[in-house]
């Protein structure tokens, strides 16, 4: 997985998780309850399809 270097946003949010420790500030929790089968292929191709659109989906701190 390729690292990218943090926008000065993305910095700030991390240097203040750091001081405040984890809470759910920035998080927006959902919860989805689906019903029937569920096609794993097609849920597997639109998470990696998801990702290869949205950068910030794929940030890692290190």
């Amino acid at each position: 997985m390729d690292s990218y270097p943090l926008s000065s946003s993305q910095r700030r949010l991390w240097i203040l998780s750091r001081f405040e420790g984890a809470d759910g500030a920035y998080n927006i929790p959902a919860i989805l309850k689906l019903s029937g089968e569920v096609d794993l292929s097609s849920l597997r191709n639109s998470y990696f399809s998801l990702l290869s659109r949205h950068e910030i989906l794929r940030t890692v701190f290190r």
